[in-house]
Parts: structure tokens; C-alpha cells; sequence
């Protein structure tokens, strides 16, 4: 995908706690929201980019995708989650019992912020 080569990846992972979660929920979950990303991204700006960084402590583990995209305006940031009649990012971070929010500004980019309980820990 050349969309995605020209764009600069960058990761950050805190590996002082592992996370215990379903691996195939959360791979929906990346899969969905870097293609998204990659899908809107803005080709009018030379360096596209998208981050993620996730920091895991024994009770939780915050994942955040961020992006130089094109925005999506404020009027449809609260509907997002539900323009779609398939399962949603919303939905498969509900099921992990988290919480997924967004931060746009049109023509600057996206940032969305996943909290998972760390499952491990949950029963002890």
C-alpha cells in the first residue's frame, strides 16, 4: 500500500506490565483504526504520520493512535461510533470493558483514546 509507506510510523510501547486482554478484539481494534488512518489521511500535507503509544500499569493498559489526517469536524465527532451498522471500535472496546474516546480537529488530525482494564489482575 504506498498510502502507507509514505506516512511515518512511530510506536511506543511501556513494557512494565504485560497486558492480558483478547488479542483478536484488540487486533480488530488496531487493524480498524490504523487503516482509518491511513484511509484519511491528509495527501496535501508532505509528512503524513500516525503514532501509537501504549502504556500498560497492573490495572489498566491506555493505547493512543494519533494522526496528521484530515479531521473530522466537530459536528460528527459525537456520531462517529455509530455511522456504521457493523461492529465499531466502540463496540469491541466496550466488550473489553473499556472506554474509547476522540479528539478532531478538521484539517489537523485525530487522536483516539482506548483505557482497557488489564485483565490479569482483575481477579486477584
Amino acid at each position: 500500500m504506498k498510502e502507507f509507506r509514505a506516512a511515518k510510523k512511530r510506536v511506543e510501547v511501556s513494557d512494565d506490565f504485560q497486558l492480558y486482554s483478547d488479542s483478536a478484539r484488540l487486533a480488530v481494534i488496531f487493524n480498524n483504526l490504523i487503516s482509518n488512518a491511513i484511509k484519511y489521511r491528509d495527501p496535501g500535507k508532505p509528512k503524513s504520520f500516525v503514532e501509537i503509544r501504549i502504556t500498560t500499569t497492573a490495572e489498566n493498559c491506555s493505547i493512543v493512535f494519533r494522526d496528521n489526517g484530515i479531521g473530522i469536524p466537530e459536528e460528527l465527532q459525537d456520531r462517529i461510533f455509530d455511522m456504521f451498522f457493523r461492529a465499531t471500535e466502540r463496540s469491541d472496546v466496550e466488550k473489553l470493558n473499556g472506554t474509547i474516546t476522540v479528539e478532531s480537529a478538521y484539517a489537523e488530525g485525530t487522536t483516539f483514546n482506548i483505557e482497557i482494564p488489564n485483565q490479569y489482575y482483575e481477579g486477584m
